[in-house]
């Protein structure tokens, strides 16, 4: 390559290396009245916050940079910010009414929006309208209705038209309206590559624009009908299948096929009460089907959907009760099994599902998942199975991403989406009927298994109606409900405000050391951390044992949490947190928890360690705890004792996570670190946003380091009298506040000086002269009556 071809590719590949973005990672939290997004930019930045018609846009002046808003919804739910979006040069944050933003720049390049509760104060500048577009130009990308003056979208050719020409969604001569009908479809439209609606792909009416996960979801529905319609033409001769790619392959395999399975007793499931009916969700308006099902005057039955249009999983999938008969009649585990192998040892698909359901029924859920994997057979709704398998041994799962959007529908699935769920979300709406009919029709083994984990769920969410209809509905089960129904008992007692009688009926429970013993201890120990009582050392020292006898398990997270606690609330608080810091963190909400365990250990540790163990504990991780996500009572209370120790730029650092550093103690504490620092306008700023005697001091510190002797002394109210207030007051040469202080020196001197003053004789007699002697000497007396005072 010669020289200058060398030269010309370094011309142009450098411009677009220097023009790389950097990528800024969007944080958030939530707190009692304000959400928070907090953004670090490499150096200061130039920005700006105003309205739009979505909510908010924030800008900033230079566009290398790109927005990472990944975890934004990891930490906060969409009550007051429904949406990040990135967006140019900035963010597009999407808010629901009655709330305001409120944006400040915590240090260089740190920046900060609240989404506040209630309506903005006047005057705010946020609320200023800005474009959201990236050219500026301020219109949204997407219209809110089709234009009165915009031509309808062409209507699309057939999706499937079989022999005798009938098109299934319906074509030009209206074939098929009766299905669809003419409202515009609410799907994604698939056609062909010659149609004229390509026109739409760059900019789509907002007719069809749909959120990109619920478009994704109904893209796959219409894809799974038109998948099984195609094989439903190709069984009735509509359509010839090209298999000859792989019919050496099938033949070779069909010799290992299981030809003529052995017959099998019929088994008929148990028989159960039906539930009571339940109301109908509306269905979707899509009917797929070919020539011959049309003259047959039957269709494809249309697909259940929640009222959000989520696709419901039908009844059969996750109908258990109909898995097995009682056990009290006896296991028939050994004809399950007996079948699973047929000829040429290949296992029977059918026969595997129909085990894998069995072990379900039996509640043996490693059992099932066992069984799912090690037979490598095609299952359908296998992952539905797998996630109840997880639900029977662990009372949750999240092996099954359709499962867990389920909690709307009308039917059975609903039950199993919420017991899939750890923990529900006061803000989300579950199909309360679904759940609790589906729940009293299992049979009673179930309930038993299910009922506590799934009353204590809703109990967590403050729903005690449901908590309690499903304790009544496993009562009702009979059998032996050991000690799981002792500790929801104590659930309730504490959902009551019965504190004292709910740690009563967790120490029953954990001194009969039963199968619930240690999630009792769990709830003991958790309970009394939250109330602020102490904690028995004991306590911690058994909370630890378990976790080495249950490593590995489901209750090994929750006991290992319970010990530090128990280690916070005993006076152990240095172990607590050196315990907390070691936890790993795989996700969001893993780092959520031991961040808490974090606060509450260095709470107590800041409040009752000696300085010396304070230091040595505190020190080497405080980066690490600065970054963590700590609880604003955990930073104050470690910022004060670190100013108190003459750490002051530690105390700035940790003080940078801090959320309401404009109110309460946080000011003084942020101001006696900057006067420590000589940063003195800081200093002098956060002073004057707390009204008591010790920011009064630190305020006039600060301004009598820039100069402003008179504004140090006026600091001070003028009815308070102290060292410090005289003292200010003396270098501003205050005479009139000076001689009414409560020092008699002082106001001598202020006299001496005020009268010293009055005498003005250009050539003064010598009565005249002598007298202005006596003042002299009265002066300085007074002021070495004050430079001698200790």
């Amino acid at each position: 390559m010669s020289r200058l071809s060398v030269i010309l590719l370094l011309l142009i590949v450098l411009p677009s290396i220097a023009r790389a973005a950097e990528t800024i990672r969007i944080a958030s939290g939530e707190h009692a009245d304000f959400s928070r997004l907090v953004m670090q930019f490499p150096e200061t930045v130039e920005w700006v916050v105003g309205r739009t018609g979505h909510g908010y846009v924030f800008q900033v002046a230079q566009e290398e940079f790109e927005f990472d808003v990944g975890e934004v919804f990891a930490r906060i739910p969409r009550t007051r910010i429904s949406e990040v979006t990135p967006k140019g040069d900035g963010l597009v944050i999407e808010t629901a009414e009655g709330f305001h933003a409120d944006a400040f720049e915590l240090r260089a390049g740190r920046i900060v929006i609240d989404i506040k509760d209630g309506p903005p104060p006047p005057g705010s500048p946020y609320e200023r309208p800005l474009p959201d577009g990236d050219d500026g130009g301020g219109t949204d990308p997407v219209p809110t209705a089709l234009s009165p003056e915009e031509p309808d979208a062409p209507s699309p050719q057939p999706l499937l038209t079989g022999g005798s020409g009938h098109s299934s969604l319906g074509g030009p001569d209206g074939a098929g309206s009766d299905l669809v009908g003419t409202d515009p479809p609410d799907f994604p439209l698939l056609f062909d590559k010659a149609s004229p609606a390509q026109s739409l792909s760059g900019e789509r009416s907002a007719g069809l624009a749909l959120p990109d996960d619920d478009q994704q979801e109904r893209a796959d529905r219409l894809e799974r009908q038109l998948v099984e319609q195609i094989g439903r033409a190709v069984a009735q001769g509509l359509l010839d299948a090209d298999v000859s790619a792989t019919e050496d392959a099938l033949e070779a395999a069909s010799s290992h096929r299981q030809d003529d399975p052995p017959s099998r007793p019929d088994r008929r499931p148990m028989p159960v009460d039906p539930p009571p009916p339940e109301p109908q969700e509306p269905e979707s308006h899509v009917r797929i089907q070919t020539s011959v099902d049309e003259a047959q005057g039957r269709s494809a039955p249309a697909v259940s959907t929640d009222r959000n249009g989520t696709s419901c999983i039908p009844d059969e999938a996750v109908d258990i009760a109909s898995w097995g008969d009682p056990p009290e009649n006896g296991l028939k585990l050994s004809e399950f099994r007996s079948r699973l192998i047929g000829e040429f040892d290949t296992p029977d698909p059918e026969a595997v599902e129909r085990l894998a359901r069995y072990y379900l029924f039996l509640t043996f859920g490693a059992e099932a998942k066992s069984v799912l994997r090690n037979f490598d057979v095609p299952i359908h709704n296998r992952d539905i199975l797998l996630a109840m398998a997880e639900i029977m041994d662990q009372g949750e799962s999240t092996l099954s991403r359709r499962l867990g959007g389920q909690f709307r529908c009308a039917g059975m699935v609903a039950f199993w989406s919420v017991m899939s769920k750890e923990p529900l979300n006061s803000w989300e709406s579950y199909n309360q009927e679904a759940v609790q009919s589906t729940f009293s029709a299992l049979p009673g083994h179930i309930r038993r298994h299910l009922g506590p984990t799934l009353s204590e769920r809703f109990l967590r969410i403050g729903d005690e109606a449901s908590a309690e209809f499903i304790q009544e509905a496993t009562l009702r089960s009979g059998g032996d409900h050991r000690d799981a129904f002792d500790l929801l008992e104590a659930e309730f007692q504490l959902a009551e405000g019965r504190k004292a009688q709910a740690q009563q009926s967790f120490e029953r429970v954990v001194a009969g050391d039963g199968p619930k013993s240690a999630e009792a201890l769990i709830r003991l120990i958790e309970t009394r951390s939250r109330l602020g009582e102490p904690i028995d050392g004991r306590d911690a020292e058994h909370a630890e044992a378990l976790t080495v006898e249950h490593r590995g398990s489901a209750m090994e997270h929750g006991l290992r949490r319970a010990a530090i606690l128990a280690r916070s609330g005993s006076g152990d608080a240095d172990i607590a947190l050196r315990a907390a810091l070691a936890l790993p963190a795989e996700d969001a909400k893993a780092e959520d928890e031991r961040d808490a365990l974090i606060s509450s250990a260095l709470l107590q540790l800041a409040a009752t360690k000696p300085d010396g163990v304070f230091l040595r504990i505190v020190s080497p991780e405080l980066d690490r705890l600065a970054d963590a996500g700590l609880s604003d009572p955990a930073r104050l209370k470690t910022a004060e004792r670190l100013v108190s120790l003459g750490f002051d730029r530690e105390a700035l650092r940790l003080m940078s996570g801090y959320g309401g550093q404009e109110s309460g103690a946080a000011p003084l504490v942020m101001a006696q670190a900057f006067l420590g620092i000589g940063e003195f306008e800081a200093a002098e700023r956060y002073a004057s946003r707390a009204d008591t005697p010790d920011a009064s001091e630190i305020r006039a510190f600060a301004l009598s380091a820039l100069g402003r002797a008179q504004e140090a002394a006026d600091a001070f109210p003028a009815d308070i009298s102290g060292q410090w207030a005289d003292a200010f007051a003396l270098l501003a040469e205050d005479w009139p506040r000076l001689r009414q202080t409560g020092s008699a020196d002082l106001s001598t001197l202020a006299d001496a000086v005020q009268h010293a003053a009055k005498v003005e004789t250009p050539l003064p007699t010598l009565s005249e002269a002598q007298t202005l002697l006596d003042r002299s000497r009265e002066v300085r007396q007074a002021l070495s009556a004050v430079l001698q005072q200790p």
